[in-house]
């Protein structure tokens, strides 16, 4: 707590050096409207096209609920950064949608901290980019700085979910490779892939069938569950491998039941990406993997020097093999 509110100060000298009156506004000094309005602005500007920004009036809604809350630093009465504090359904709180215009002057990093510091007891969980500069998209190693420096989130699982910039000549859009990250997560030697790895290694293969799959979830990307009634699993892996472009992502308990899944899904193109920041209801990590459709551009990766070595091994490795999987299409 200590070393976020000495960093806190240090962002806020910093970008006191520049010309013009530094404020930031609190959630309960923001009229919904003109939050969403400002965030949606401000990530547009900052990445084109983006999912929460195609969406006004469902932000708005969330932020006047209470389940978005939102803090905007400005210069001169016109914002400059933001960033929020989203309410999971676990209990945990995102730290989230944070921009800024003023990359490198700190304005940003006061906005995340200023929303981390108000987590109360919550546990903090981010999604923190970790592309490199592309198609005038800036890059995200200022966030992982933050996130993982200063925050303390452990990085448990690295996967390419969301979209952001556009091609120029095709106008297709980038999948970008991010770390979910969380609080009070056990990872082994900062791996996520070492941590997957050993969730499968102690468990006995019980040689049961190849369960089927249930889709949970199909926008900003796809979410499927292992279930004994559902979807074929080889209908599955096809619709996510040659359907719309995108990522398609499962989330299974390494137990004895689900091995000979996890095992034929990692043999048809599924990349083995972490785990989840929850155990699954028998006690036991739950493995994250996950592919991407035919079609689908991959922004080029970039993990900060200040991450573990471990880590950055993990990120170019699990990036290596989703760039295989598109050069392949």
């Amino acid at each position: 707590m200590n070393n976020i509110k000495f960093e806190l100060s240090m962002a806020w000298k910093k970008a006191a050096s520049k010309p013009g009156e530094l404020k930031i506004f609190s959630p309960n000094e923001l009229d919904p409207s003109f939050a969403a309005r400002t965030f949606m602005h401000a990530l547009i500007e900052t990445y084109g096209s983006h999912g929460i920004s195609q969406n006004g009036p469902q932000l708005e809604n969330d932020i006047a609920a209470g389940n978005v809350k939102p803090w905007i630093v400005t210069r001169s009465d016109t914002p400059i950064a933001c960033a929020a504090l989203v309410k999971q359904p676990d209990g945990t709180v995102e730290i989230g949608r944070a921009v800024s215009l003023e990359p490198g002057t700190g304005a940003g990093k006061i906005a995340m901290l200023t929303a981390a510091l108000s987590a109360g007891t919550s546990p903090l969980v981010a999604e923190i980019r970790l592309a490199k500069t592309f198609a005038g998209i800036p890059g995200g190693e200022a966030t992982q700085r933050i996130c993982h420096g200063i925050l303390g989130l452990t990085i448990h699982a690295i996967v390419p979910p969301f979209r952001h910039g556009r091609h120029p000549d095709t106008q297709t859009q980038y999948n970008a490779v991010f770390g979910l990250a969380a609080e009070n997560v056990q990872i082994i030697d900062s791996s996520p892939l070492s941590t997957a790895n050993q969730a499968i290694s102690t468990r006995i293969d019980s040689s049961t069938p190849v369960k089927n799959m249930q889709l949970m979830q199909v926008n900003p990307f796809r979410i499927a569950v292992p279930v004994d009634s559902g979807i074929n699993i080889k209908d599955f892996q096809r619709e996510s491998r040659f359907g719309d472009p995108g990522c398609t992502m499962t989330a299974l308990e390494a137990n004895d039941q689900n091995l000979s899944t996890i095992a034929w899904l990692m043999a048809h193109d599924f990349v083995l990406s972490g785990v989840d920041r929850n155990l699954g209801e028998n006690g036991l990590p739950v493995l994250l993997l996950a592919t991407l459709a035919h079609g689908t551009m991959l922004a080029p990766t970039k993990a900060s020097g200040t991450l573990p070595q471990q880590l950055r091994a993990d990120i170019l490795h699990i990036s290596s093999q989703f760039n295989q999987l598109v050069e392949r299409s």
